[in-house]
């Protein structure tokens, strides 16, 4: 029963949304200096700029792991958010640890001991 609160309270976060990077430890946005982190600039067809967010994801095998990974990203002081699952990934109703690609080595390794990581793919916002 415990679990199914945590997931309500889970997705209820991630789909809250309020900030559209991920988070420091303490729950605050993270403060970036100059170009943002996993940001590709560009144009598009008529010239216009247009400014790419990429990200990762991280998919997990239940909820329980996603609140395992969120402390353990937490602790190790790590920015990421907790977001619904994109429909382009999965069809299954879920949360997910969305992070910068320019942290993929430190987050598999900080969580490669604690919790398994069912997938990780690319997001673009």
């Amino acid at each position: 029963m415990r679990e199914d609160k945590t997931h309500t309270e889970l997705h209820s976060k991630a789909h809250r949304g309020g900030f559209d990077g991920p988070t420091q430890a303490s729950g605050a946005p993270t403060e970036r200096v100059g170009a943002r982190q996993g940001e590709q600039r560009g144009a598009d067809e008529d010239g216009a700029k247009k400014v790419t967010q990429y990200y990762l994801v991280a998919l997990f095998d239940s909820v329980s792991h996603v609140m395992k990974a969120e402390k353990i990203l937490k602790e190790a002081n790590i920015p990421y958010k907790i977001i619904p699952v994109p429909k382009s990934i999965s069809s299954d109703c879920g949360v997910c640890v969305r992070f910068f690609p320019e942290q993929k080595e430190t987050v598999v390794e900080t969580l490669r001991s604690h919790v398994h990581v069912s997938e990780i793919h690319e997001l673009l916002r």
